[in-house]
């Protein structure tokens, strides 16, 4: 059992931590609402140009960076990004100098950026494998002409439920990891 002692998060033995209850309000978030509320944050501060200049700017390094293996350049930039819409919700001037500022989070972010890629590169490799799979299946196939069904729908179902499930394991690691970011 876990007590409550101190701070919010500190437990010892003895007592129970009680469980939050949280509501869930459909319809909290509207996304018109965001979309309308963006564009006028970004009429308000006067300083449209800027931020398209910083998001092409921001973007086109993306896009060089994005040939070196592992992207170095992407999280900081878009920490970069994300540095410049802070200054812009809080009414306070930005310039390219303020998207540079997002290598001072290089650590940080490259790391955050290995989460996400990590397990998006191992099963993309794992499908890639299944889809080889189903090549050499298709091309054993091909080569006899008349399959019997019974040879046939063991092997297509196997192939094609592998990758099904890689898919969907994609998916819920999708899921999961945009959750925690």
């Amino acid at each position: 059992m876990l007590t409550k002692i101190g701070r919010q998060n500190d437990f010892r033995k003895g007592e129970i931590m009680q469980e939050q209850q949280f509501d869930f309000n459909r319809g909290a978030v509207k996304p018109i609402q965001c979309l309308s509320d963006g564009w006028a944050m970004l009429k308000g501060t006067g300083q449209y140009g800027n931020f398209l200049g910083v998001l092409i700017i921001g973007f086109l390094i993306i896009i060089v960076g994005s040939c070196i293996p592992l992207s170095p350049l992407m999280p900081p930039m878009i920490c970069g990004i994300y540095l410049c819409l802070l200054a812009m919700m809080n009414r306070q001037p930005f310039n390219l100098n303020t998207l540079f500022k997002g290598f001072d989070f290089f650590g940080q972010s490259f790391l955050a950026s290995l989460v996400l890629t990590i397990p998006i590169l191992i099963l993309s490799i794992v499908m890639q494998i299944g889809l080889g799979g189903l090549s050499a299946v298709t091309d054993t196939l091909k080569e006899n002409k008349n399959p019997k069904p019974e040879e046939i729908f063991p092997i297509l179902f196997g192939v094609l439920g592998f990758v099904f499930g890689i898919y969907l394991l994609i998916i819920a690691v999708a899921l999961i990891l945009g959750t925690l970011t």
